[in-house]
């Protein structure tokens, strides 16, 4: 006599046997077990014809049990767990975690090296630098430097191919291909970051002819993918490109769940709709942002959308709300931020100070967010906070400091590497300042200049 297992009642309960079946094995095994049973059963099989319903019911029972008995060969449901799958499943977590320790241990190695030596490190690695996790590691660290080391981050997410690229045939492999064309992005993205716009889009370009990204397995890694090329496309001024990827971004979280990456696309969508001149639409958006985030476990994310609310008042002509919402939450911002959000915090009271016409304290504001970001590797957005130290300057009548600063800006960024169409730009202000015509405007024509560049 067969028993019903787990199996048996979840193929009932999805539909896939009939209830009668489990109706009749539960009888088969009364009628196995108890004497009494059986006696009345065997009393009803001679019951006269007149209780049809009964002799009807157990006619169809009957009829019908040698079918059922067959449907009772299920395979083993794959949710039933045996003391071997579950020793399996524990060997197997051992591993990954033995991988995981191994591979941050490789990774802090490689930190101590200089940032020259780590290609060559991970090219000669026979054994270590190797796996999977490292792989992921690094992705993941790139990540969480961009904001403070983006040259540092873009190293690491290029280390990605040469740790991967040993065995034959393994970067066909699916989870491969994912890990590689992430890699590309955060790379890419890191030079976005670093001001290397153009290197940025060539990357982007190489990693689409390499890889469809619309056809990735992993539907959460072709969002962050596209995400990240959103942000290069609103650097570069492509609005309607950037519009469109954050929408393919945002159905895909919803439609896998995820909340985090949905608030960080909105939070996108809402600086979009900012540099297109359309600050009243930007409150509704944040407000739907920021159900989905939890300003401890998020903090940075919390912080974006106090900016962008904050620059949304701006662009309103309301300084004094922005200066409300700035002032209530600047503990938590300062606490629990890092040196990126607070170099941000410093250049929206910079900004602020400019809506209420406190020119002097904003130029000081924004001499200490362009010394942070210059602190963080951040060139090209420290380019632009000098841009708002010289119209804070000539805004205070300071006509003479506004000329030293165009003066001084070609030297200090070219020692730093600035590329060339943008040292151009910057040229511009230091021709001005050597014949004393250093104005609001010509501030104004360099950094529309500056954004054609970005967008070439």
């Amino acid at each position: 006599m067969k028993h019903l297992t787990f199996a048996h009642y979840m193929a009932v309960l999805h539909g896939e046997l009939p209830p009668a079946l489990l109706h009749h094995q539960a009888h088969q095994h009364v009628l196995a077990d108890c004497p009494g049973c059986r006696q009345s059963w065997a009393a009803a099989l001679d019951h006269e014809p007149g209780s049809g319903d009964v002799e009807t019911h157990l006619g169809q029972v009957g009829a019908r049990g040698a079918e059922w008995e067959r449907l009772l060969d299920l395979p083993e449901d794959s949710r039933a767990l045996s003391l071997a799958h579950v020793e399996r499943a524990e060997g197997l977590e051992a591993r990954v975690r033995q991988e995981e320790r191994t591979a941050r241990k490789d990774l802090w190695r490689l930190s101590r090296l200089p940032l020259e030596a780590w290609p060559d490190r991970v090219a000669n690695a026979r054994t270590r630098m190797r796996s999977r996790a490292f792989a992921h590691l690094l992705i993941e660290e790139s990540r969480r430097r961009v904001k403070t080391a983006p040259r540092e981050a873009a190293a690491l997410a290029a280390l990605v191919r040469p740790a991967l690229d040993r065995r034959q045939g393994r970067l066909s492999l699916p989870w491969a291909r994912t890990l590689l064309a992430r890699a590309m992005a955060h790379r890419a993205n890191a030079l976005r970051v670093a001001g290397e716009l153009n290197a940025a889009a060539e990357l982007f370009s190489a990693l689409h002819q390499e890889f469809t990204v619309d056809r990735l397995d992993d539907w959460a890694s072709r969002a962050e993918i596209q995400s990240l090329e959103a942000s290069l496309c609103l650097a570069q001024r492509r609005f309607e490109k950037a519009g469109s990827l954050l929408d393919q971004v945002a159905e895909t979280c919803r439609g896998i769940g995820n909340t985090t990456g949905l608030c960080r696309t909105l939070i996108q969508k809402a600086n979009l709709l900012l540099t297109v001149d359309r600050p009243a639409e930007v409150q509704g958006l944040l407000e739907h942002a920021t159900r989905g985030i939890d300003a401890s476990s998020e903090p940075y994310l919390y912080f974006c959308t106090l900016q962008a609310r904050a620059l949304a008042f701006l662009d309103l002509d309301r300084p004094e709300d922005a200066a409300s919402l700035v002032s209530e939450k600047s503990p938590l911002w300062l606490e629990q931020g890092s040196a990126h959000t607070e170099a941000l915090y410093t250049a929206l009271r910079a900004r602020i100070a400019t809506a209420r016409g406190q020119h002097v304290e904003a130029a000081a504001g924004f001499t200490s967010a362009r010394d942070q970001l210059l602190e963080l590797d951040r060139d090209y957005d420290a380019i632009l906070a000098s841009l708002d130290i010289a119209d804070a300057l000539l805004a205070a009548g300071r006509t003479a400091e506004a000329g030293e600063l165009a003066l001084s800006l070609v030297p200090m960024f070219q020692s730093r590497g600035v590329a060339r169409e943008t040292l151009a730009a910057l040229r511009l202000l230091a021709e001005a300042a050597r014949t004393e015509a250093v104005t609001a405007r010509l501030v104004a024509q360099v950094r529309d200049r500056l954004d054609a560049v970005a967008g070439a």
